[in-house]
């Protein structure tokens, strides 16, 4: 997949805009814009989104999607390559409410999948590593998708491809997993 260019699109806000408005195919799915955040500079970035897709016979799901955004001059405008959320190449930056909240998460796909599951692993390292407030504070009020990645990690202990640059739950959490209060 290639990348998406538009003249029209001379601002930030003006691409931000067109690829976070709700939209409903000629199929009948409805995409309603859930959550937004744009992380990076001014001329380049990635924009996180989560989108609640509705089908037309009434399923639903959630759907996190990351658009890299890049500004190629005056004659071509800003450009996009939209992505998932677990699609090379990865992106780690995602805010954790995103992956750490199951209201959003409700019936999605792709939430089992072992590409998924190695992202939410890449993210969660990130932010372990900056050891930020909103990481923490994050645990304690969504220890949802810490629960699943500690599945993940102990389904794939017996595995010997386990990817080098995730940490084990032992080093993330050496005080045992945070629950809410």
């Amino acid at each position: 997949m290639g990348w998406t260019t538009s003249y029209s699109w001379q601002k930030l806000r003006d691409i931000i805009s067109e690829r976070t408005q709700n939209s409903t195919n000629k199929n009948g799915t409805k995409w309603e814009l859930q959550a937004k955040c744009y992380r990076g500079a001014p001329f380049a970035g990635v924009l996180w989104t989560v989108w609640k897709v509705t089908k037309a016979e009434g399923t639903s799901f959630a759907f996190i999607g990351c658009d890299l955004i890049k500004y190629y001059g005056k004659n071509e405008g800003f450009g996009y390559k939209d992505m998932s959320a677990d699609m090379h190449p990865y992106r780690y930056n995602c805010p954790l409410s995103f992956i750490t909240n199951p209201e959003m998460l409700k019936n999605t796909p792709e939430v089992n999948t072992k590409t998924y599951m190695e992202w939410v692993g890449g993210v969660l390292t990130r932010y372990k590593n900056k050891e930020s407030k909103s990481y923490k504070k994050a645990l304690e009020k969504y220890p949802f998708s810490i629960e699943m990645y500690k599945e993940y990690i102990t389904e794939r202990e017996e595995n010997p491809f386990i990817p080098k640059k995730m940490v084990t739950m032992e080093e993330m959490f050496p005080n045992g997993i945070p629950t809410p209060n």
